[in-house]
């Protein structure tokens, strides 16, 4: 790949799509959506951290890839970031929000342009308000109309340069809180700090942090939102002091402020305020629980509770019960599964002198032994689809294939199958090489078992046995969506056509139009029909013939091909030859339109002067670049 002939150093800890964003500046095009576009990069791939993308970046900036990827955010999964050191929150990382320190900004070591902005991952951390070099407070910038277009920070600074104008002795200058120092530790240098809070997960130690220091600053009837974000500021550094001593130290905060002095009538609902409403929702994550448990021993231990009764959304029972949905989510089972368990007589019914708890969902510690055991064997049909990653479609062929049976002395009504089937599938597919997913002879597996005329258990059944041949296409995938077949492997079990033309469908992939519009230029004798006949089945095909095609090809294009050969829309290319009065080859009035290539000089001359002289709808001329 040719390198830029402008480029730019990559600055230590700077993000992806603030070191484009630069480059885009200062090749003198108007946005990094503009820049991706015109040197053939995926704008919003490279927003994701693809690795593929950063990698085309870096030879074309001539900057270090190991380098670039390594500082980039990548998108993990839905609402999840990845940095170099873990997984974090969308709510850690708040990329669609341009927060700048103004020295930073005005010392930046890129003379060659009047002004250079530069968002390291420091910036993009919510709870960093405080440049961590000049120790001055970051200045937050409007946001964009979209938010795609957040991501280009120098257009967004130098649409605000403004607010970065400010003069040395304007800013004040603060230490920055104990919180911001331990998240960029944590998230940029991958440094453990504290073992407390290094076992929860970052945007868990923000939240709580924030909902403590609500409960410490404005007392027990804050509320739980609503508030500004200069009062969050000040609650999440003030929470984030008492939480950062450990789980001994929030209980002594906890037993000497929060414990009002009505006596027996106190309520802990009342006392806790905000903590209460947060940890008593019912979509609480399960990474929460461990504050959650710190409060529950408090509240215990401080108030008058009874047995049965809910605490923090848990119910609170003697040691020999426990709550059923909290159970399920330990065991990973359904709650559902529990209650059939029990049921169908595989666990004990509660004794009779429990059965007056029944309302309140608990279950033994016997019934927890047997759910434990049956579960560790048994899989239901949902979980196993999720774990195969199919449908229930693909799921039923796989049961009548055989690869999955139903679980021993299971009654019918319940639907268990062997666990140990399902794992024998993931380990098979582990086992498969792996494969590109782009390459040409990479065929999906509902795509070989349509070829095939078998269904997708059987294939699975042959792959089992070793009878064909299989791999996957994604290094971290196991699931069924991963595996493919080679071309080789199928045309064993589907012999495929091999004859002297070409069959109409491969003819319209060549061209990129639809079947029917290669029947139209069949009819239209643009192209030379062959009459065959299949060898495997006998039947008569109508194919192409290859030397037509050639020559058809030499003369015309698709138009939508044609966009891709000069790099324009289809639309634009339409427009050009409506101007200039260009002839189509139309293939019938719901078909495909075709140009001479002789024509497409002509196009792109017009296209060029249009985009020269700033005609173009939806285009700027491109303004010069003072400096």
């Amino acid at each position: 790949m040719n390198q830029l002939a402008l480029t730019l150093p990559l600055a230590p800890c700077e993000t992806q799509t603030s070191y484009v964003s630069r480059l885009a500046a200062r090749n003198g095009c108007a946005s990094a959506y503009e820049f991706c576009h015109d040197v053939g990069l995926e704008w919003r791939a490279v927003i994701n951290g693809d690795a593929h993308e950063l990698a085309r970046l870096a030879d074309m900036s001539g900057t270090d890839k190991e380098q670039l990827i390594s500082q980039s955010v990548r998108v993990v999964g839905r609402r999840r970031l990845a940095t170099r050191f873990g997984e974090v929150s969308d709510k850690v990382l708040e990329r669609t929000q341009v927060r700048l320190c103004p020295i930073c900004a005005r010392n930046a070591d890129d003379g060659e342009m009047p002004f250079s902005a530069i968002q390291v991952l420091q910036n993009i951390i919510a709870p960093v308000l405080t440049c961590p070099w000049h120790k001055r407070p970051l200045v937050v910038l409007p946001r964009a109309r979209f938010a795609i277009d957040n991501f280009d920070v120098t257009a967004i600074a130098r649409k605000h340069l403004a607010l970065l104008e400010v003069p040395p002795t304007d800013l004040a200058s603060g230490r920055p809180a104990a919180i911001e120092t331990y998240m960029i530790a944590r998230i940029v240098d991958g440094r453990s700090t504290c073992d407390w809070l290094d076992g929860l997960p970052a945007h868990v130690v923000a939240r709580a942090s924030e909902v403590i220091g609500l409960r410490a600053c404005l007392g027990a009837d804050a509320a739980l939102s609503g508030h500004e974000v200069s009062v969050l500021n000040r609650a999440r550094a003030a929470g984030f002091d008492i939480l950062k001593g450990g789980s001994s130290a929030l209980t002594d905060w906890l037993e000497t402020t929060c414990i009002s002095k009505e006596g027996r009538r106190r309520r802990y609902g009342k006392d806790l305020g905000p903590i209460n409403i947060w940890l008593t929702t019912s979509r609480l994550h399960p990474n929460y629980f461990p504050l959650r448990k710190v409060f529950a021993e408090f509240i215990v231990r401080n108030y008058a509770i009874k047995a049965g009764a809910k605490v923090l959304g848990q119910t609170i029972a003697t040691p020999n019960l426990l709550p059923t949905r909290h159970f399920a989510r330990t065991a990973g089972v359904s709650t559902s599964f529990i209650r059939d368990v029990i049921s169908s007589g595989f666990a004990p019914s509660l004794p009779p002198a429990l059965e007056d708890l029944q309302a309140l969902s608990l279950v033994t510690a016997e019934q927890a032994s047997a759910v434990r055991a049956i579960s560790a064997g048994v899989i239901e049909p949902i979980e196993a689809r999720n774990l195969l990653g199919c449908s229930e479609g693909t799921f039923a062929s796989i049961l009548k294939a055989g690869l999955v049976r139903p679980y021993e002395d299971s009654p019918v009504q319940l639907h268990w199958y062997s666990r140990s089937d399902v794992n024998a599938l993931l380990d098979r597919f582990q086992e498969l090489a792996i494969v590109k997913d782009s390459h040409e002879d990479a065929v999906p597996l509902a795509a070989a078992a349509q070829a095939s005329k078998r269904s997708i258990g059987e294939l699975l059944r042959m792959m089992m046995r070793d009878e064909v041949q299989m791999g996957r296409c994604r290094h971290d995938e196991t699931m069924m969506s991963g595996v493919v077949l080679t071309r080789e492997a199928v045309s064993k079990i589907c012999p495929s056509y091999e004859g002297q033309g070409l069959l109409r469908s491969e003819v319209a992939q060549i061209l990129g139009v639809s079947v029917r519009t290669v029947a139209r230029l069949l009819r239209l004798g643009q192209l030379e029909p062959l009459e065959e006949r299949h060898p495997m089945t006998g039947d008569t095909l109508v194919t192409v013939q290859k030397d037509s095609l050639d020559a058809f090809q030499a003369r015309y294009v698709a138009i939508a091909r044609a966009g891709d050969e000069i790099f324009e829309p289809f639309q634009a290319i339409q427009s050009a030859a409506d101007r200039l009065g260009i002839p189509f080859l139309s293939a019938g009035q719901r078909g495909a339109r075709f140009l001479q290539r002789k024509d497409l000089p002509r196009i792109v001359e017009d296209l060029h002067f249009r985009e020269i002289s700033g005609k173009r709808r939806g285009r700027k001329a491109t303004a010069g670049i003072v400096g």
